[in-house]
């Protein structure tokens, strides 16, 4: 675990403010366009070559390209198939050799032209790239790094972006500017020796209060667009001191409400899902059919984390995790809530704000207000 101490003011989250940058750039290719067919001999359907002629030519359209296999006139080239002859440099080059009887079609077995790109320019030296080019291209790998940098950029699960919440009485700034990021996969403690300041973080973590000023963001929303049922019905799990579960129902019934309050479609039985997550925190079957009233204290804070985990929330916040436990009380929830934040298949970030010492030092990182 790392103690590690983090003030808001250092924890920036990206601005709203900063340049867009989608990352993109514009590579140019070089393309051949040259749109040559090397199939320039076909024989007319039904007639068989002559035995005097070629079978396939070579068709070149450069000037100071090398003669071509065959004339104009159809009468064979002086320079055997096959033969030595020379370019216009002087340096001497092999023309390809084919059997008398090869059609169009057999173009296949060919020999492939020194230069892949166009048989036509086979005996042209590839073109030595200006200093200008080299510029560019150094250019737009900076940009594609560049680009790379932002497309895997991570952004927070959970965070308070600039968010600003003044008392309704005195007018006091409770939350001033707090920019706060958490992730999934870790369990995060934020600490305040303020009641008031305590009371407005947990208000607007748990989407029970809108700040001023600044947004509270899920992923990529804001949970001021959200309809409260979606927020603590589908993305947020708030496990409170007080009222956290129904005195008068018992562990399985507790969980059956709160699933039938979140308006969703489950794939399996209510009761069955239950089950599984009571198994989950821990809870003693035992209890299961006992009111929530008369569990003991350590039962009551499992069904608590169970009901706030049952629809799968992304976020959960917990006041005060082992307020009231002793010591085996107290570690039996911090490796549970432990276990849930480091948990690959079901991600989530556990976030206790809390000013107990144990707490914290249970905690992966740790802000102070």
């Amino acid at each position: 675990m790392s103690d590690t101490l983090h003030n808001t003011s250092d924890h920036n989250m990206p601005d709203e403010d900063a340049p867009d940058n989608d990352g993109t750039s514009t590579l140019n290719e070089h393309t051949d366009a040259t749109g040559a067919d090397a199939d320039t001999g076909n024989t007319p359907s039904g007639q068989a070559p002559s035995p005097t002629e070629i079978p396939f030519d070579i068709v070149y359209d450069d000037e100071d390209a090398i003669t071509p296999a065959a004339v104009a006139d159809g009468k064979p080239d002086d320079t055997p198939i096959g033969d030595q002859a020379e370019d216009p440099d002087g340096s001497p080059t092999t023309e390809p050799t084919a059997d008398a009887g090869a059609t169009s079609s057999d173009t296949s077995s060919i020999p492939t032209p020194a230069n892949e790109h166009d048989s036509r320019t086979a005996s042209e030296p590839d073109a030595t790239p200006a200093a200008g080019d080299t510029e560019e291209d150094d250019h737009l790998a900076v940009t594609d790094e560049v680009a790379d940098e932002i497309l895997l950029k991570s952004y927070p699960t959970f965070a308070l972006n600039h968010a600003t919440l003044h008392d309704r009485k005195s007018g006091r700034a409770l939350l001033d500017n707090v920019q706060l990021g958490f992730y999934s996969g870790r369990l995060y403690a934020v600490t305040t020796h303020d009641a008031d300041q305590r009371h407005a973080l947990l208000s607007v973590l748990g989407g029970l209060r809108r700040p001023d000023t600044g947004q509270v963001m899920l992923k990529s929303a804001d949970l001021a667009t959200m309809p409260s049922v979606a927020i603590r019905g589908h993305r947020i799990g708030l496990v409170p001191q007080r009222f956290a579960v129904r005195d008068d129902l018992d562990a399985t019934s507790n969980l059956v409400y709160t699933m039938q309050a979140a308006d969703r479609t489950f794939l399996r039985p209510m009761r069955d899902l239950a089950h599984d997550l009571l198994a989950t925190v821990g809870f003693s079957a035992a209890a299961t059919g006992t009111p929530a009233a008369d569990l003991d204290m350590l039962d009551q804070r499992r069904l608590a984390i169970a009901r706030a985990i049952a629809c799968e929330a992304t976020a959960v916040i917990v006041d005060a995790p082992t307020v009231s436990l002793d010591d085996a009380g107290s570690t039996a929830i911090l490796t549970l809530l432990t276990t849930l934040a480091h948990d690959t298949t079901t991600p989530r970030c556990v976030i206790m704000v809390t000013d107990e010492e144990r707490d914290l030092n249970a905690a992966d990182e740790r802000f102070e207000l």
